[in-house]
């Protein structure tokens, strides 16, 4: 048995417990959090830590295959400058060097990452993941508007998920947006996730004003970057109540969904999507989401479902960093939100998301959720300072 004291624990559910003591098995499954004075806590034999400990954190929203791209797309030239952008490196640099997607994933381990949602285009990142000591759930990533290339796209996305599968890898299939999804795909992806249990789908919403133009009306701005990408968008079926409706038109109440970006998403429309769907949550990507188009979500949008919150970096190609601790103190200056907000959105809420909060994501007896520890934060106001580190132990 392992004992850890810190000045301060927070456990992901529920309230901190200053001076409290940890109590794990050696293989890291958690026994007991004991405050002080009660049964147990016993301190000559305990592992001190100054600041605070934290469960290890879960990235809800990652493109790994991405690392290789890094300070390679200009900032703030909004969505489709990117996709532009993205679209063009990719085709220069084709393949992922591996030794920078590993580089990557070890560098987010060290950092206390644990859990990822990690959308997969390809099968590069595979190798990585059996390797790693972070637990990924791979979202193959679909796209087709045309209704006729339906079938066919979703065939290629099984056969990518049965690949990852035969590595031991979990693996879902999920649509890019609901611009470049036709009702077709989206019955065959809902389909297949009926007999996928406990799968969630995820799927990048409202992350620009273009993009809800054009499901809305079918043109604008994004029409016109598709079809310069010699994608015909004549048979898009056009969504006029937006991209809100279309999500309720399209996926099941009972689907475990996880909206990525949600930037121009209202507190209505969250709301709504909250009371629709029986197991929904939404991800911030503050950094990537500034990186891109210089805008995050609203802070009564969060509000409006704030315990359905978490937490995701997005890619190498849109941040500079996947360090989770980096978006966290994002959210603290931009909404005011301290620590007890911040590491459920950062922990639990992710876990909840991708299905992974039986082992992750809290200190709670059974759970192996990992442990990070937090130096030199503000203790009185419970906040991040900028020397703050996280370290996973």
């Amino acid at each position: 048995m392992k004992r850890y004291l810190a000045d301060l624990i927070i456990p992901g559910k529920g309230r901190s417990v200053a001076n409290g003591m940890l109590l794990t098995n050696d293989d890291g499954t958690i026994l007991d959090l004991i405050h002080p004075g009660q049964k147990g806590y016993k301190t000559t034999d305990a592992m001190y830590f100054e600041g605070a400990l934290v469960p290890g954190f879960v990235n809800a929203h990652l493109h790994l295959e991405l690392s290789h791209l890094k300070g390679r797309i200009p900032q703030r030239t909004g969505l489709d400058g990117f996709v532009e952008h993205l679209g063009k490196v990719r085709h220069e640099i084709p393949l992922p060097d591996e030794f920078l997607l590993a580089k990557a994933d070890e560098e987010m381990h060290e950092k206390g990452v644990v859990a990822a949602g990690d959308i997969c285009n390809t099968h590069h990142t595979f190798d990585v993941k059996i390797k790693s000591k972070i637990r990924y759930h791979n979202f193959v990533e679909l796209f087709a508007i045309r209704p006729e290339r339906a079938t066919q796209v979703f065939q290629q996305g099984l056969e990518l998920q049965r690949l990852a599968q035969s590595k031991g890898l979990s693996a879902s299939l999920s649509p890019h947006a609901p611009y470049s999804a036709s009702d077709e795909l989206m019955r065959l992806i809902t389909s297949e996730l009926k007999t996928n249990s406990n799968k969630t789908l995820s799927i990048h919403f409202q992350e620009s004003e273009e993009e809800i133009e054009f499901i809305s009306t079918g043109g604008g701005k994004m029409s016109d970057r598709l079809r310069r990408m010699n994608i015909n968008t004549q048979d898009y079926k056009a969504e006029p109540d937006g991209p809100t409706a279309w999500l309720i038109r399209n996926i099941p109440a009972t689907q475990r969904l996880l909206t990525v970006h949600n930037t121009f998403s209202s507190a209505a429309e969250i709301g709504k999507l909250a009371a629709r769907f029986d197991d929904v949550w939404f991800c911030t990507c503050p950094s990537a989401n500034l990186y891109i188009t210089g805008k995050i979500p609203d802070k009564n949008t969060l509000l409006s479902a704030e315990n359905r919150w978490c937490v995701g970096t997005d890619s190498l190609a849109s941040n500079t960093t996947l360090d989770m601790l980096h978006e966290m103190r994002i959210i603290q200056e931009t909404y005011g939100f301290n620590l007890e907000k911040l590491i459920p959105m950062a922990t639990l809420q992710g876990a909840r998301a991708l299905g992974l909060d039986q082992e992750f994501g809290s200190f709670e007896a059974g759970k192996r959720p990992g442990i990070v520890h937090l130096s030199k934060l503000n203790h009185k106001e419970l906040l991040i300072l900028p020397e703050t580190r996280s370290r996973l132990i």
